[in-house]
C-alpha cells in the first residue's frame, strides 16, 4: 500500500505547481526539460498524489531558476 502523502507534501507540490504557473511555463514542458520518462507519473506528483523526493524539489526549482528553500517556505506558509 502506499504511503498517504502528508499536507506539507501536497503544499510543496502546490507551490511547485504555483512556480511553474509564474514563471509561463507548462508541467509537461518541465518534464520534457528534466528527461522525465513518464509525464503522467510527474503530474500525479505535482497533483500532490504522490510524495516528491527532495532531488526532484530542487531539480524543478532550479530548472524554474527559485531557490528550493523558498519553495518549501512558501509550502510551509500556507498551511500554516
Amino acid at each position: 500500500m502506499a504511503k498517504e502523502v502528508s499536507p506539507l507534501e501536497k503544499a510543496i507540490a502546490a507551490a511547485l505547481k504555483g512556480a511553474i504557473a509564474e514563471k509561463g511555463t507548462t508541467a509537461k514542458d518541465v518534464a520534457e526539460r528534466l528527461g522525465v520518462g513518464s509525464y503522467p507519473a510527474f503530474t500525479q506528483r505535482l497533483n500532490g498524489k504522490v510524495a516528491m523526493q527532495l532531488g526532484e524539489i530542487v531539480d524543478i526549482a532550479t530548472l524554474l531558476g527559485i531557490d528550493w528553500h523558498e519553495i518549501l517556505r512558501r509550502a510551509e506558509q500556507s498551511i500554516q
